[in-house]
């Protein structure tokens, strides 16, 4: 916890989070760009949700892993959570980040995996929706706990799941692309409509939040020049987000 006089973070008893930091980050200058690599889902919190919704720095992709849609697999690999927690975090994280992109690593054939459980992770990709899947065989591996299960799920069974699984992030990876540029092109919109309105009008409203884009009471707007030539509105993070993508010249979506 901070001593006296130190700043206080947004975690417990005031400690620094990731949240704390990538805003941080997005302060330094010379930075361009903030990438997770991966997350555990007990991190999804409102100031995480929040930061990467006011950072523009940051990438709006999410690396997510589920690992797997069966709970019964889930506490045999000791993972601390449950679907429903994966579920209820990506609920609020997605309320406040409508165009994030989710990927999810996930293991096919763990010891114990019955067709019943593996049916429940190719359920879960549906019901989540993920732009990205990396699918891996189990393999057992020496000193870790699961290394003294059976490994009791054929080989061929295995890759049998693994490309099933595969398919199935397949299906949804298109729709989670087109509900992204959907979100996308409704911002620009907005953007667009109100840059072309009079001053006049934009002078009444400039104590109210831009419709769509998420503002909460609290935030500073900046809406009493729209439609002036000399002083056009600043990007919202996420539209300067997406200026950042678009330079890099890389894809709104990653599959594999």
């Amino acid at each position: 916890a901070p001593g006296p006089g130190e700043p206080r973070g947004t975690g417990r008893r005031g400690r620094p989070t990731l949240a704390d930091l990538i805003r941080a980050l997005q302060e330094l200058e010379g930075l361009e760009r903030i990438r997770l690599i991966t997350l555990h889902p007990s991190y999804v919190t409102v100031p995480l949700a929040e930061a990467l919704r006011d950072c523009d720095k940051a990438d709006r992709f999410l690396p997510l892993p589920a690992q797997s849609g069966s709970d019964r697999i889930l506490r045999a690999m000791k993972r601390g959570y449950t679907t429903d927690l994966y579920r209820r975090r990506i609920d609020l994280l997605r309320e406040r980040v409508p165009d994030v992109e989710l990927g999810s690593d996930w293991i096919v054939g763990f010891p114990g995996e019955t067709e019943e459980d593996f049916a429940a992770s190719e359920a879960f990709v549906a019901e989540i929706g993920f732009a990205q899947g990396y699918v891996f065989k189990y393999d057992p591996r020496p000193a870790t706990a699961a290394h003294a299960l059976a490994d009791d799920v054929p080989l061929e069974v295995k890759k049998e799941r693994n490309q099933r699984l595969l398919r199935a992030v397949e299906r949804v990876a298109p729709r989670q692309c087109r509900v992204a540029h959907e979100v996308i092109g409704q911002h620009h919109r907005d953007l667009e409509r109100l840059r072309a309105q009079p001053l006049r009008r934009a002078l009444e409203r400039r104590d109210r939040t831009l419709p769509g884009l998420g503002a909460e009471p609290g935030v500073a707007g900046h809406h009493g020049l729209v439609g002036d030539a000399r002083a056009q509105p600043p990007l919202h993070a996420h539209e300067r987000h997406l200026a950042r993508r678009e330079a890099y010249e890389e894809p709104i979506t990653k599959r594999t």
